[in-house]
């Protein structure tokens, strides 16, 4: 049976989905239709109707119950804050709004810094990163590589077929590209 013909009940769970773009609508659609009840925070416009509910006002109310939390996958900027393209300032995960999850909550997100980490096993929370998981990142990657060449085309005064190009390193997403 393969992943996408499995559904997990998430019925009684809270699930807090904070941070990220437009993707994690989807997220939270999905976790709502499994049953959980879907906060958002510092996401994507359109979190009301995916979630079924206001966005929370604050981070300590989104993580509040909470007995997952998903995280985006780019991971942390430079000073520790979450990747929020959406939202007006910063966002970085305290110890009180992790202290206000439900006893063994799980986090998941893209890569977990060593502060971070320590943050949360410090709160009873334990940090899952996705992103080291190759089959995931493999996935992440073509989404990546076909954003790359929509920047490519939109920058361009010309078709880019047949045109020159160089990509720089060849992880996952240089080898999609």
């Amino acid at each position: 049976m393969n992943g996408s013909s499995m559904t997990k009940n998430l019925t009684d769970l809270r699930v807090a989905v904070v941070a990220g773009d437009n993707r994690m609508l989807e997220v939270m659609r999905q976790a709502r239709s499994a049953g959980a009840e879907v906060v958002g925070y510092a996401t994507a416009p359109g979190t009301e109707a995916a979630s079924g509910q206001p966005a929370a006002p604050t981070l300590d109310a989104a993580l509040k119950g909470a007995s997952l939390i998903v995280l985006p996958v780019p991971g942390l900027g430079p000073d520790d804050s979450l990747w929020t393209p959406n939202a007006p300032e910063p966002v970085k995960l305290t110890a009180s709004a992790l202290a206000g999850t439900a006893p063994g909550c799980t986090m998941f997100m893209g890569r977990v810094a060593d502060g971070i980490e320590t943050l949360a096993q410090e709160n009873g929370v334990t940090g899952i990163a996705h992103g080291d998981d190759d089959s995931e990142a493999l996935y992440h990657a073509v989404p990546t590589a076909e954003g790359a060449i929509r920047h490519a085309i939109e920058m361009s005064d010309v078709t880019i077929m047949d045109g020159r190009c160089v990509v720089t390193g060849f992880g996952r997403v240089g080898q999609s590209m």
